[in-house]
């Protein structure tokens, strides 16, 4: 029920893998992309305060939010041009963030594999 978040009005871009992955496939079999330089990630920016939010909505977490400034040396914004991508590529991002997000919590929350399961 406590969360503490840093750097709460910082924005990022975030991308699930699976499209990372396609985008990244996508640049190196599109001849256009030889030698360039493309960024792959998505132009859907967030403040690290809604991604929170969104986040706990995904498990129905409740609880006040304390709010703290960002760490000295964070970057207040990572957000990629992908206009390249988009134009010299037929990619197309697949992965809405709350469907992302979904998908992320119950990897790590709900089908975690016990670490003994590897032991030696």
């Amino acid at each position: 029920g406590r969360f503490e978040l840093f750097g709460h009005a910082d924005t990022r871009s975030f991308l699930y893998i699976d499209d990372a992955v396609r985008a990244t496939i996508a640049v190196a079999e599109t001849a256009a992309c030889a030698g360039q330089i493309i960024n792959v990630g998505s132009a859907d920016e967030v403040t690290i305060l809604d991604l929170a939010r969104q986040m706990m909505a995904q498990r129905d977490a409740r609880g006040e939010i304390t709010l703290h400034p960002s760490p000295s040396g964070s970057v207040k914004r990572r957000a990629p041009d992908i206009s390249k991508l988009l134009s010299l590529t037929d990619y197309r991002p697949r992965v809405p963030i709350d469907q992302g997000l979904a998908a992320t919590a119950r990897f790590y929350l709900d089908d975690r594999l016990d670490p003994l399961d590897f032991a030696v």
